[in-house]
């Protein structure tokens, strides 16, 4: 038996990665060489922190860290996260290590700590206000010890702070999610474009309308971009707004250009005019991958795919992003499945009628992949990618799905390893998806998963 316990400590101390693992990280575990934190960590069944201030403490302790992956506030989670941003201190002092790639969601950068301490509350007299911050015990010591810093390091904000603590200039890799609000987003791009200065790869996903803040801050970039993706951002007058700051300052560098939206999240998704590819693609000189949404109501939109092509000399990979939803599906009411009106298989635009066409498949698919092949100026566009309907990440908590939650298809199709030079498709997701229009797509999607498994040999098959 004791042979065992030794075995068993021993175990313990020169296997802690194993042990680690069983646990969220903790001040005396080893270090991480990268942060994935979704905050509150009891959303998340075995989450590597849970919460703000361990991740908080992981940064001040571990100089090695080159990557974070923070995501607040998770969808359907039931508990709350303990605090929207990092507690960094206004008394400063405190280091994190520069880091190469951030992922943010969700963050509170234009709050600031004073104001996390004061006394003021609405509709209480003064005295009940004194006690009440007096019995707040931590926020009024933190208030009083605010007292002696200087006015301007008073009222510095949560951004702020986080850029005397990190050297900015390092980071390579930034994706920024939708913030705590558009107030954030904008606090955010106003203030970091100067701060950017090694920045290689960019993803602003802000599910906002394009604003004068994102124009700016790809202007204002002090670093060359080599790949940039903006997603759910629109612009309700013209998207030529949207590829000139693009054109301007990274048209030598970029490589790697995604502008698209996704369909849920946008009633309209926009499109470029054919004249605005045609203005804008060839001064963008080294890219070899683009992704933009495509506007088909009937019939394929062949004007723009040959602009595309011909516009594009280095280009080599598309990704095609289409709406699914037709015209008549838009304008049904979106009625859920206990309302007396709701009747899916009566009236007008049911089954197939519900999606747009042409439908995507790898007949149809193959054609485009064929015309966009015969008109490409330069290099062999070897690969191309049709994301059809909603690839939105799926709501985790309780709800009333929508009528185009989880319909989607993925159509691929490449010139790689084809004898014949013609290429071709492949339905990857979705399989004549425009036959199962009155069906709930998650439904389907989940019998399409099981069929998936049951064609394959498994010793475990009889758990299904």
């Amino acid at each position: 038996m004791r042979i065992f316990k030794l075995l068993l400590l021993s175990f313990a101390i020169f296997s802690p990665n194993i042990l680690s693992a069983s646990h969220p990280w903790r001040r005396y575990d080893p270090c991480p060489s990268s942060i994935s934190a979704k905050i509150p960590g009891t959303c998340n069944g075995h989450p590597q922190f849970e919460t703000m201030s361990d991740v908080h403490h992981a940064l001040l302790s571990c100089p090695n860290i080159t990557a974070l992956d923070l995501r607040i506030a998770v969808p359907g989670c039931s508990d709350w996260t303990d605090r929207l941003n990092l507690p960094l201190s206004l008394h400063g002092g405190k280091c994190y290590p520069p880091l190469r790639s951030l992922t943010l969601g969700t963050y509170y950068f234009s709050g600031r700590p004073v104001d996390e301490t004061q006394w003021e509350r609405p509709g209480l007299t003064w005295y009940e206000r004194a006690l009440e911050w007096v019995l707040s015990g931590p926020a009024s010591f933190k208030r009083l010890s605010y007292l002696h810093l200087p006015q301007l390091q008073r009222e510095k904000t949560n951004l702020d702070l986080w850029l005397d603590a990190m050297d900015f200039g390092k980071l390579e890799n930034l994706a920024l999610s939708a913030g705590r609000s558009s107030v954030d987003d904008k606090f955010f791009l106003n203030k970091m474009a100067t701060h950017l200065t090694g920045l290689k790869r960019l993803l602003l996903n802000h599910e906002t309308e394009w604003s004068d803040e994102t124009f700016t801050f790809l202007h204002n970039l002090n670093s060359s971009l080599t790949h940039l993706t903006l997603t759910n951002i629109w612009d309700t007058e013209s998207n030529t707004n949207i590829l000139r700051p693009i054109v301007a300052t990274h048209g030598d560098s970029l490589q790697y250009l995604d502008i698209h939206s996704f369909e849920p999240n946008v009633e309209l998704s926009p499109v470029f005019s054919p004249q605005q590819l045609i203005d804008s693609l060839p001064r963008l000189l080294n890219l070899s991958h683009l992704a933009l949404n495509i506007a088909r109501n009937g019939t394929w939109p062949l004007e723009t795919f040959a602009a595309i092509a011909s516009s594009t000399s280095h280009l080599t990979s598309l990704d095609l992003w289409l709406n699914i939803a037709s015209e008549c599906r838009h304008q049904k009411p979106d009625l859920p499945p206990w309302h007396p009106k709701h009747s899916p298989t009566q009236g007008t635009c049911t089954g197939a009628e519900q999606f747009l066409l042409p439908y995507v498949n790898e007949t149809t698919a193959l054609k485009v992949f064929e015309f966009l092949r015969q008109h490409k100026a330069g290099s062999v566009l070897q690969n191309v990618t049709f994301w059809v309907g909603d690839w939105t990440r799926p709501w985790a908590g309780p709800h009333v799905p929508s009528w185009i939650e989880g319909r989607k298809a993925l159509v691929r199709c490449t010139s790689e390893a084809d004898p014949d030079g013609r290429g071709q498709c492949h339905v990857e997701v979705g399989e004549r998806y425009w036959e199962r229009g009155d069906q709930d797509a998650r439904d389907w999607a989940y019998i399409e998963g099981q069929l998936a498994r049951l064609a394959e040999p498994n010793d475990n098959d009889w758990e299904l």
